[in-house]
């Protein structure tokens, strides 16, 4: 019976790890898992199954503002010269971001994002990009380095979002996850110092100490 169980949650687990596995070009080399018992499968599954179906969008918005982050000098330079805007939100981000320099970065998010996700990275480069903390992409690690997972699965990763026909609504609020989490950043990195708020909240004292 208990011999049973573990067959029926293995073959559970490989249909999992099959469909994954197919949609997204992972190539996993199966005679590896011969001998991986079923904890190992589940966490296996569990692991691959959350990166790149429960988070999916949320991987995808990650990455790319990861890329748009660490290239964004070039980005900048690129886009600043260029009064046209692929955003209505020109006006909302002006208001925004007091640092005119950075702005057509939130202005040309669009051209900013193609630029980035057509960008040619290694596996191992990709998985950089993430938390190597979290549970699904310390999974993911694992698979790669130890050669169970031996497909360059960037590709489809990102197609059924930047290679559709047209932009569908998984695009869209990719789109506006990115700009948000680019905001947050330029933020945090425009935060006044405690010194500055206090000189801000108590101008006085400056002038009491003369």
């Amino acid at each position: 019976m208990v011999e049973e169980t573990k067959n029926t949650a293995n073959a559970f687990y490989r249909k999992v790890l099959d469909i994954i596995n197919e949609k997204f070009d992972l190539r996993i080399d199966y005679n590896l898992l011969e001998d991986v018992n079923t904890e190992g499968l589940r966490n296996l599954a569990e692991g691959l199954y959350g990166f790149f179906i429960v988070k999916y969008s949320s991987n995808i918005a990650k990455y790319i503002t990861a890329l748009i982050m660490e290239y964004k000098d070039e980005l900048i330079d690129r886009f600043k010269d260029d009064s046209e805007t692929d955003t209505v939100s020109r006006v909302s981000f002006e208001r925004k971001i007091k640092d005119k320099e950075v702005l057509p970065l939130f202005t040309h998010i669009n051209s900013a994002i193609a630029s980035v996700r057509s960008m040619e990275v290694t596996t191992d480069e990709f998985i950089s990009y993430f938390n190597t903390e979290k549970f699904e992409v310390a999974v993911l690690e694992y698979a790669v380095l130890n050669f169970i997972i031996t497909g360059n699965f960037i590709p489809r990763f990102l197609d059924p979002v930047f290679k559709s026909d047209v932009q569908n609504d998984i695009y869209d609020n990719i789109v506006i996850t990115v700009s948000q989490k680019l905001f947050n950043k330029y933020r945090v990195e425009h935060l006044p110092t405690i010194e500055e708020i206090d000189r801000l909240t108590h101008p006085e004292t400056e002038e009491d100490e003369e």
